[in-house]
């Protein structure tokens, strides 16, 4: 038998280091006025169409493609109002269709997650049962000049379960150079 013990983040992450978030589609499908309430109040910056400053770089978070209010609408463009000059922009999505935009923006860095790998996937293959739905379903892409990460998550959607190869539950680093770094 195993026993598991959830683990709050913000208990057990160092108290400096910012914990960004932003909205998903399961926010939207349930009250996710709500769900910004309770955030707004806890000390993980949620982002919803607005940014922040961390160092040199410009987090661009965006609200979730399922929002059923104009209000909660994604807008890249509120997201990026604000990024000082020079500072490395990242838009950051639940979803990974939020890349189009990113794309369109000449924007270097887009992070998301969403898809769960399928919860069924051969990581070697690159391939997994969310990409017969999703063109970005799991790991990195590039078009032109711009980058996309799609985190397969730690949690898994309606069935507890993962299948596969490579598909373990994921925490993804993601290490920023300055050109000629490395």
């Amino acid at each position: 038998m195993f026993t598991t013990k959830l683990l709050n983040a913000t208990h057990v992450l160092d108290a400096r280091m910012p914990l960004i978030a932003v909205l998903g589609n399961h926010e939207m499908y349930g009250d996710p006025f709500d769900a910004i309430r309770r955030l707004r109040g806890s000390r993980i910056h949620l982002l919803v169409n607005e940014g922040t400053s961390i160092r040199n770089v410009w987090i661009a978070g965006i609200s979730d493609f399922a929002a059923r209010t104009p209000r909660l609408a994604p807008d890249v463009d509120a997201a990026l109002r604000g990024k000082p000059v020079g500072a490395f922009p990242i838009l950051l999505a639940h979803q990974p269709k939020a890349f189009a935009e990113g794309i369109k923006r000449g924007l270097p860095l887009t992070l998301c997650g969403h898809s769960h790998g399928g919860q069924f996937a051969f990581r070697p293959l690159h391939w997994s049962l969310s990409g017969v739905f999703l063109p970005y379903h799991m790991g990195l892409y590039q078009r032109g000049g711009s980058q996309l990460y799609v985190s397969t998550g730690t949690g898994y959607w309606l069935l507890p379960w993962r299948f596969g190869i490579g598909i373990s539950p994921e925490i993804t680093v993601i290490e920023l150079r300055g050109r000629g770094s490395r």
